[in-house]
């Protein structure tokens, strides 16, 4: 039914496309053309030069790649073809054309981009509310925990006897029924089983959903039966009591005269939170793991929490986003035209290497200072080759994750249609004969759109980088507001380095907007030390800040806030802990989570507030090919942004003088409550030349090989391979 409706939107357009050229005898010129990634502007100017027929596009589509090669096919049949395969519109205006996107097609995009986001959500849910089915009663609940003790014994005795595949197999199983046996978890995977779809979006978008018994405005409330919450309180009761018995044991009564506590009962157990977070790492490549926070509190205030971390769920896999089943195909005559040579090496070196690799000629000529040359026209000519030596035309979509195109050749790949399926599946797109014309369309189109940085800005970052081997913190800033949270964590993005790898998401990459929608005055008086009244803050950089604080947490499990001045003190007991340092001296907690004062407004005396810490280190020319930085203190590779706990050797490296700056932004909700989020930025002066490391004062390199020897005692003696000039 959905492909039906598809066809017949798609038949809808064209016959528009045609009446809109009827009479026009201009567009019977038949053309040769090829675009390798090109955007819609430049192939319709291009298009526009050799015909003479005036062609553009709306500012929407401007910046959308294709893949075009036209063989001997009339410009009205390519222009037809165009706007059927996007889902756009050709429009007659003055003596020529242009192409824009109705608003129907912009609400059937949005809506198959949200159908993108909740698939792989919703497989999960779905698959909780099969598995909770299986203990949808104490008895059902009884018999999985027996099976869970007999195959711990089982994978235990495996173990002894060094059958360790068998024991890990165990495991997994073991690990399931974990999840439906032990209170909490069981309780947190009901409620995660009853998420909304939009609640579900709110968790891909934000990264982070919170869930109370008691709810604030920017929580949600548990759904879940009582028997589940009971069962939860009486689990935090007794590991309550055994943690008090070890602690009188271990004659640590202090600990508990400090905080004024005494043993629970489930009764005194009135109020829980859970915080669901996830981890994303690229458009398409998704950590699946769902981290799980818990809290509760008793009646006295005080509060509770077992160890909340990124420890996944055996039903939560990670792994790429899951794309859309493939669409069958009927075979056609592609599938008996044998192509070998150029076309098959072609497809088989670019997919073998993952596409469109950042060591590859296409990522090398996109380096290149003021090449125009796109990253992913290594791919777009992959499938050209493979077009030509078909006889074909071919219109196909290009967006950022293809990058991630990966695939080897099945053995038997030896028609057009072998490999065309081969290409397409590496790019999890689906193929068809139309006529003479070969489509392939991202089945994920719609996300993948939406996550594709616009070329002018990367062109842009890329020219920049160069010429300054770094980026400072309101260039930063300035292209975090320029893109969106999808694009951010673009691949192509990469060239700036890892400076940009750790404020590219979540908390940071808000902060970033923040500092860049404060304005000139408001950068000035933070520069210099001046605290910025949370409440008098211009609603755009408000909401900024509001939404990095949200994402950030507070990093513990029960996320207190905290002053980062002040050490506190943990006690564990059976997965259980709590924090000593934010309980009041009558015992009650300092409740701090931020969902518990955003977005009702954090008080009044709330202030924000910026420390900068300011080093000078080298910038290292790599082999990427992008610009890194590197501090050149003591701990130099300690702190180093690009090579972490692996220093190379700079022997051979080309090196020249930096920058390096440590902004640390906090939110000062009152004097005990303080969240901050740390950003770096580091540049150099791009007038300066590079030269050889062995040129560099004798004191810098004494620091260096200290600092290397300090990192071989550390991690063991790891150091790569010195970088090329």
């Amino acid at each position: 039914m959905k492909l039906r409706t598809v066809l017949l939107f798609g038949l809808l357009l064209s016959a528009c496309a045609q009446a809109q050229f009827e009479g026009d005898s201009r567009l019977d010129r038949k053309i040769t053309f090829r675009a390798e990634a090109e955007s819609v502007r430049a192939v319709l100017k291009r298009l526009t030069d050799e015909t003479g027929v005036s062609l553009s596009s709306a500012n929407a589509l401007d910046e959308d790649l294709l893949v075009l090669y036209v063989r001997e096919r009339p410009l009205k049949e390519t222009l037809t073809i165009l706007a059927d395969h996007f889902g756009w519109t050709w429009e007659k205006r003055d003596d020529g054309y242009h192409l824009r996107q109705t608003k129907e097609a912009r609400d059937e995009e949005e809506r198959l981009r949200n159908e993108a986001i909740l698939r792989p959500y919703l497989e999960v849910r779905n698959r909780l509310r099969k598995r909770l089915e299986e203990v949808s009663s104490p008895e059902a609940i009884e018999r999985k925990r027996k099976e869970m003790v007999q195959l711990r014994a089982q994978a235990k005795l495996l173990a002894e006897e060094g059958r360790l595949q068998e024991s890990w197999q165990l495991s997994a199983r073991i690990d399931l029924l974990e999840g439906l046996v032990d209170p909490w978890q069981r309780l947190s995977r009901i409620a995660f089983a009853n998420l909304t779809p939009g609640q579900l979006m709110e968790l891909d978008f934000r990264g982070r959903i919170v869930l109370s018994t008691h709810p604030t405005l920017a929580q949600h409330p548990i759904q879940a039966p009582k028997e589940a919450l009971r069962a939860v309180a009486q689990h935090v009761a007794e590991s309550n009591r055994r943690f008090f018995a070890r602690v009188e044991k271990e004659e640590r009564l202090e600990l508990i005269e400090r905080a004024s506590l005494r043993p629970m009962s489930p009764d005194e157990i009135v109020r829980l939170r859970l915080v669901f977070e996830h981890g994303e790492t690229s458009p398409g490549i998704y950590d699946m793991n769902l981290g799980l926070r818990v809290a509760y509190w008793n009646s006295r205030g005080q509060m509770w929490s077992p160890f909340g971390g990124s420890g996944g769920w055996p039903e939560f896999p990670p792994g790429r986003r899951t794309p859309p089943p493939i669409t069958e195909r009927e075979t056609n005559r592609l599938d008996g035209v044998h192509v070998r040579g150029e076309a098959f090496d072609s497809a088989v070196g670019t997919f073998a290497r993952g596409g469109s690799s950042m060591g590859g000629s296409a990522w090398k000529a996109f380096m290149q200072a003021g090449s125009k040359t796109d990253p992913l026209s290594g791919v777009a000519k992959t499938l050209i080759a493979i077009a030509a030596a078909s006889g074909v035309s071919l219109i196909a979509d290009s967006y950022d994750e293809h990058r991630y195109a990966y695939s080897r050749p099945a053995a038997q790949a030896r028609t057009a249609g072998d490999l065309f399926d081969f290409a397409v599946s590496a790019l999890k797109a689906d193929r068809n004969l139309d006529g003479d014309w070969v489509r392939a369309r991202t089945r994920d189109w719609a996300l993948a759109r939406y996550s594709t940085v616009p070329r002018s800005v990367l062109f842009s970052v890329r020219d920049q980088t160069r010429r300054q081997q770094g980026m400072t913190l309101n260039q930063l800033a300035a292209l975090a507001v320029d893109v969106n949270d999808n694009q951010a964590r673009s691949p192509f993005l990469q060239i700036i380095g890892q400076q940009w790898d750790r404020m590219n998401r979540g908390a940071p990459l808000y902060t970033l907007r923040f500092w860049h929608t404060v304005g000139d005055s408001g950068r000035r008086a933070l520069r210099s030390g001046q605290p910025i009244e949370f409440l008098r803050l211009p609603p755009e950089p408000k909401a900024h800040l509001t939404e990095a604080v949200y994402r950030l947490g507070l990093g513990s499990g029960t996320e207190p806030a905290y002053d980062p001045e002040e050490a506190s003190v943990f006690e564990w007991a059976d997965g259980l802990w709590m924090d000593y340092g934010n309980v009041h001296d009558d015992g009650s907690y300092k409740e701090g989570e931020v969902t518990q004062i955003l977005p009702n407004g954090p008080p009044g005396s709330a202030t924000v507030e910026l420390r900068n810490v300011q080093h000078q280190g080298l910038c290292v020319q790599s082999e990427a090919p992008y610009y890194s930085f590197m501090s050149t203190s003591y701990f130099a590779y300690l702190e180093s942004d690009i090579w972490g706990n692996n220093p190379p050797s700079l022997t051979e490296s080309k090196v020249k003088f930096a920058t390096f700056d440590r902004y640390f932004f906090t939110l000062r909700l009152t004097p005990e409550y303080v969240r901050g989020v740390y950003l770096r930025a580091a540049t150099s002066d791009p007038s300066k030349p590079f030269f050889a490391y062995s040129e560099l004062p004798e004191a810098f390199r004494q620091r260096i090989e200290r600092a290397k020897e300090i990192v071989k005692q550390k991690f063991g003696g790891m150091v790569l391979p010195a970088p090329s000039s």
